[in-house]
């Protein structure tokens, strides 16, 4: 067995153990057949370590109760009927040709088709099976891709047109070429055949007569290629086999205006005629029930704004996508192309909203000059704000690769001084409580005065610089907020936030204000630890 296996050194993962050996199940499948058919060395060598390792076996495909199951490699090489293939993966493309006749066979060969790896024949009436096993599984499972399972059911039928097969084959079981009639089984009856006759003499417990077809793996592009003079044959057969549209009714019961609409539009519907003077001159054309040519311009104009509009079957630009990936042709069942096209809508929609995202990532990045919140992400694209989490990391790494704009700075103003007090200003000055004076001993100038105590000088006089007595305010050009009195001459206390505050020594008296409020908090201030103004009110009153 060893040097059979040399022929095709690497089976199937399933099948092999971590050390690359046969695992024993696929062995002694291979011991079997080895010991069956000898001379299918090199068909048991290519096909048996890579077959499922619980293949689909049934020992009653032809009675009346017909059932399959799976077993394992090793049980499944008694099995008449086995296969290659599981739900997941075909490993094999299998061609039941029921009229018997090898000839058609050779034909096909001597014209460039490529060899099978076996060929099984029943020897009851000489319909075979012709397997050719391939070097790449196609993956079948939803979500795998569709290129590959195009390319496969093109050439299960080129090969079928090659060989004139059975189109109902589902490629699932075959004839097991190493099956073994058991004791209990009812051979077949009837007259004899060649290759009964060939088994008898063979003494040979085999069900099928097998030949080795000389075929090795073959890549399915190959394959194809070598089957290309039967793609006109599949070409007409396909289009023979196109859905035609019903025959127009001749006569509607409803009328003369229903049958002519009926006649006109199923004649629009066949050719996909959208042009509007093509259909009202088919509509005149229609017209042998004498109706008038008011009546049949309407039906005409009715029928080509439906197929301006509404008409889908030719998959136009507008957001119809009717036979946008091409199935009707593929020849793939039609669970498999609705279940492919029921994957197609969600990816699109995907791919879309991905575009629309990053899109309003990269102009927010330009517009700003820094990266967008999620949230206003998600605002600018119309999308929800989980839609964008989703998409985080792929918006990230798209503004990492965008080119960030610069955001032009806003020139900084020159410090601007306080606006001069007028001397209307100055006149209307609500009058100092002679109690808040007396208390302060601060000196503070009385109403009307334009005056202030000796030695303050107006410190917007200097353009922004305060001198010794000025008064200081927390904002460029603010309006006097809560003093605070001077410290000891060497600095000022910190200001709270929005506070005016005194800064010249105390021996000189701040500048007068504009309402008692602020002479009080000044003067409270000046004369003790900083209070609430309300409260300061209330002592210096009180004192």
């Amino acid at each position: 067995m060893g040097d059979v296996l040399s022929l095709y050194p690497q089976p199937g993962r399933w099948n092999r153990t971590l050390t690359g050996e046969l695992r024993r199940s696929p062995a002694a499948a291979l011991a079997t057949a080895l010991e069956r058919a000898p001379h299918l060395d090199r068909v048991a060598a290519l096909i048996i370590p890579r077959m499922p390792g619980r293949p689909l076996v049934s020992y009653s495909i032809k009675s009346d109760r017909p059932s399959s199951w799976c077993e394992p490699l090793y049980r499944a090489i008694n099995a008449p009927y086995v296969s290659y293939n599981t739900d997941q993966a075909t490993n094999a493309v299998t061609i039941d040709v029921d009229h018997g006749d090898l000839d058609r066979l050779d034909e096909a060969l001597a014209r460039g088709a490529m060899a099978p790896a076996v060929v099984t024949i029943n020897p009851a009436n000489g319909h075979y099976h012709a397997v050719w096993w391939l070097a790449d599984p196609v993956m079948t499972s939803p979500g795998d891709p569709v290129e590959p399972q195009r390319l496969l059911q093109r050439a299960r039928d080129l090969l079928r047109l090659a060989l004139d097969g059975d189109p109902g084959m589902a490629n699932r079981l075959s004839r097991n070429p190493w099956a073994v009639w058991e004791p209990d089984d009812a051979r077949p009856t009837g007259p004899t055949t060649l290759y009964q006759d060939a088994l008898d003499e063979m003494a040979s417990p085999l069900r099928h007569v097998a030949i080795d077809g000389g075929g090795d793996a073959v890549r399915l592009d190959a394959l194809v290629a070598s089957l290309e003079p039967w793609a006109d044959d599949l070409a007409e057969e396909r289009a023979a086999a196109a859905p035609k549209w019903r025959k127009p009714a001749v006569e509607n019961p409803a009328g003369r205006n229903c049958t002519l609409f009926d006649r006109l539009r199923l004649w629009a519907y066949g050719g996909a005629v959208t042009d509007a003077s093509l259909i009202r001159e088919q509509a005149h054309a229609f017209n042998d029930n004498g109706l008038p040519p008011k009546e049949v311009d309407d039906t005409a104009k009715s029928v080509a704004k439906f197929m301006a509009t509404k008409w889908v079957g030719g998959g136009r630009a507008d957001g119809y996508h009717r036979g946008v990936m091409g199935l009707a042709g593929s020849g793939l069942p039609l669970v498999q192309r609705q279940r492919l096209a029921g994957q197609y809508g969600p990816k699109q929609r995907r791919i879309k909203t991905d575009d629309a995202v990053l899109a309003a990532a990269g102009e927010l990045y330009r517009a700003d000059g820094a990266r967008p919140t999620q949230a206003a992400l998600a605002a600018a694209a119309a999308v929800g704000l989980k839609t964008v989490k989703r998409r985080w990391a792929a918006v990230l790494a798209h503004l990492a690769a965008t080119p960030a704009v610069a955001t032009p700075t806003k020139p900084t103003a020159m410090p601007m001084s306080p606006p001069t007090r007028s001397a209307d200003v100055e006149s209307r000055r609500p009058p100092v409580p002679d109690f808040l004076v007396r208390a302060s001993g601060l000196g503070v100038a009385s109403k009307g005065s334009n005056a202030v105590a000796s030695g303050y000088t107006p410190w917007h006089s200097s353009h922004g610089v305060a001198p010794s007595g000025a008064l200081l305010t927390d904002g460029a050009g603010s309006g006097p907020g809560l003093a605070m009195s001077a410290g000891p001459a060497s600095g000022v206390r910190e200001p709270r936030l929005g506070a005016t505050r005194w800064a010249g020594p105390p021996s000189v008296s701040p500048p007068a204000y504009d309402t008692a409020a602020e002479v009080e908090d000044v003067a409270a201030i000046a004369s003790g630890p900083p209070v609430e103004p309300r409260r300061r009110l209330k002592a210096v009153a009180g004192g």
